[in-house]
């Protein structure tokens, strides 16, 4: 599994790893996934991450850097309106979230108020939302 592929790498390397591409990890402990972040990491793919939970967003976001631009969680199944807005930080740029089956308007109704340098978003595979979601911006979103 992909997960395999980080153990046993030294921590100097894991420091060095930018962006950060993390594909269906199965560590299950949040914080270990945090010691892999760095401060200058800019893109951050959890993609097919199973194990978010109000509680891990929540520390997510108080430990992801500042220089943080992208963030990429498509097919986590289990992220909801509420785990997203306790993830998302405020100065992300990007955002994919494809496939997010539990994903609705909610996640995304105060987004100019609450993440103003947003500029991308993909929301592909989200069947919750509606097209209010894309029409309320004219940045540039990605929805087949």
């Amino acid at each position: 599994s992909s997960g395999e592929f980080y153990r046993g790498l030294p921590e100097f390397i894991l420091k060095q790893l930018r962006p950060l591409i993390i594909p269906r990890i199965k560590i299950k402990n949040v914080a270990l996934i945090m010691n892999l972040i760095n401060e200058d990491t800019t893109v951050l793919d959890l993609s097919w991450y199973a194990y978010l939970d109000e509680e891990s967003c929540a520390m997510m976001k108080v430990n992801l850097p500042s220089s943080l631009r992208v963030l990429i969680l498509d097919n986590c199944f289990s992220l909801t309106d509420t785990m997203l807005m306790k993830l998302l930080p405020e100065r992300i740029e990007e955002l994919s979230v494809r496939n997010c089956v539990q994903l609705t308007n909610m996640a995304f109704f105060e987004r100019d108020e609450y993440h103003p340098s947003m500029k991308k978003l993909d929301v592909r595979g989200c069947v919750c939302l509606s097209g209010d979601v894309i029409k309320k911006d004219k940045r540039p979103f990605a929805r087949e």
